[in-house]
């Protein structure tokens, strides 16, 4: 079963800005068919670039002022609704994104500020029961050694307590590339 990635991991220009944002190991869990790339923001028609965007309470508004939130919830229910087709087991998001980000994203005053909670794919997927991570801890930076810890019987990673099976692909590639210790 594939995990669910953003897009801008991925290599994807699609960021607010084109810029790439692209992880490797992710990138090439793409090629490998191990992940599946998703844009919400692109998916709800927002193009790129586009002017820059945060959520305040349960409304997306970009730097003009303009209230995005339309766009954003349609992206997010069109990629929500793939990943559940496709049987994402996990999702590797963008840190802080309005969209992307998982426990922490930018609080909607443009001032680098954060605030706890959920861009707005990331609830969608939340609510599908799909494990969230970020580009900063996902299992293969946060520690994962691709086998179980000390004590444990059944040879598999067990990352964050989540079902072994829902980070064996996260970490046969990491091993693969020789990104686990």
């Amino acid at each position: 079963m594939p995990i669910a990635v953003s897009a801008c991991l991925a290599g994807h220009l699609c960021r607010y800005d084109g810029k790439y944002q692209g992880v490797p190991l992710l990138e090439e869990m793409v090629l490998l068919g191990q992940a599946v790339p998703l844009c919400p923001e692109t998916a709800g028609g927002l193009g790129v670039p586009r002017v820059p965007a945060e959520r305040r309470g349960q409304s997306v508004v970009d730097r003009e002022g303009a209230d995005v939130t339309e766009r954003f919830e349609l992206g997010a229910k069109r990629c929500a609704e793939q990943a559940a087709r496709l049987g994402c087991t996990a999702a590797v998001l963008k840190a802080r994104s309005p969209s992307c980000g998982r426990g922490l994203i930018y609080d909607g005053s443009f001032q680098k500020r954060l605030a706890a909670g959920d861009g707005v794919f990331a609830e969608k997927l939340r609510l599908l029961g799909i494990p969230l991570y970020t580009e900063e801890d996902f299992p293969p930076v946060s520690g994962c050694v691709g086998k179980a810890p000390a004590g444990d019987q059944d040879g598999q990673c067990a990352m964050d307590g989540a079902a072994p099976e829902r980070n064996a692909n996260l970490c046969a590639v990491a091993a693969e590339a020789g990104e686990l210790a």
